[in-house]
């Protein structure tokens, strides 16, 4: 059906208001079509642009909880460096403390060594002189021994004692 013959009888346009009128219409269909092409791509590109951006928002959140995973990994992490760094420090210490007692006890050791080592040699001395003397009966005298009274309770200080006896 065309638009001329919508048209009553009694108003009829001359032919030339039929074309142009026809022309009107064909070019205003073109453009509604032309017009919902565009709005269709325009509607497909946004569709598009908003699956884009969602995969980059579910990308970003998933970043985002990685980074703060992370975050609370090295926060864990310094936490246990620091209860670390305090027993290798507290290890130093008793380290350093147990090489200073055993450096101690070494020496107590090698002068025990040494002491005894003296006393042999001093008893020794000893035996020796008491064969080449001569004991007068009656006679104090008086013997500087040091060394040959040591003992692990106490060290006695020189004494005078009968040479007869």
């Amino acid at each position: 059906m065309t638009y001329s013959r919508l048209l009553s009888e009694s108003v009829s346009p001359s032919p030339s208001i039929h074309l142009l009128s026809g022309h009107r219409y064909t070019k205003a269909l073109d453009a509604i079509k032309s017009l919902r092409k565009d709005r269709v791509a325009e509607l497909k590109t946004d569709q598009e642009r908003l699956e884009s951006l969602s995969r980059e928002k579910a990308h970003s959140d998933k970043l985002v909880k990685r980074v703060s995973d992370l975050n609370s990994t090295i926060t864990a992490k310094e936490l246990e460096y620091e209860e670390v760094k305090r027993e290798y420090d507290q290890l130093v210490q008793a380290n350093k403390k147990f090489y200073e007692q055993s450096t101690k006890f070494r020496e107590m050791y090698l002068k025990l060594e040494s002491l005894q080592e003296k006393k042999i040699r001093y008893e020794e001395d000893l035996a020796n002189a008491k064969e080449n003397l001569q004991v007068v009966p009656g006679l104090v005298c008086r013997i500087n021994i040091p060394f040959l009274l040591l003992t692990r309770s106490s060290l006695q200080a020189p004494t005078m004692r009968s040479c007869n006896g």
